[in-house]
């Protein structure tokens, strides 16, 4: 059997391979278990928590949209909670466009990680 050990968001830490009572075993506190098809994946599925019973449902792509302006990105229309990450630096996504400002012109990586039904998106980006 396979199974999905998800958080109580729907997030899907690992894939376990093996009976029931193994799965369990490898719960960590919060999280929980729900048997999953050969085909889900940590990075392509969650968990949907919505209807009365959990399952696992592919990821979706979400638009992101972005302008560029001197040392500026302004990225808009993230799924509100997203986390914005360039190096180790952290912003978490509200209703109102994500600015960051970078000390000098280059090429960037911005990773985006959504909440659990959106797939990760990671962005190149060059400013200056």
């Amino acid at each position: 059997m396979i199974w999905a050990i998800y958080e109580s968001d729907g997030r899907i830490d690992s894939i376990f391979r093996g009976a029931e009572q193994q799965a369990l075993l490898q719960l960590e506190e919060g999280n929980r278990l729900v048997e999953v098809t050969e085909d889900v994946t940590d990075e392509t599925h969650f968990v949907d928590l919505d209807g009365d019973t959990p399952i696992s449902k592919s990821k979706r792509a979400f638009d992101v949209s972005y302008g560029v302006a001197g040392l500026t990105v302004t990225l808009q229309s993230l799924p509100y909670g997203s986390v914005v990450m360039v190096g180790p630096l952290e912003t978490v996504a509200d209703e109102s466009p994500v600015e960051i400002e970078f000390d000098a012109p280059g090429t960037y990586e911005i990773r985006i990680y959504p909440p659990p039904q959106y797939r990760d998106e990671v962005l190149e980006v060059t400013v200056g």
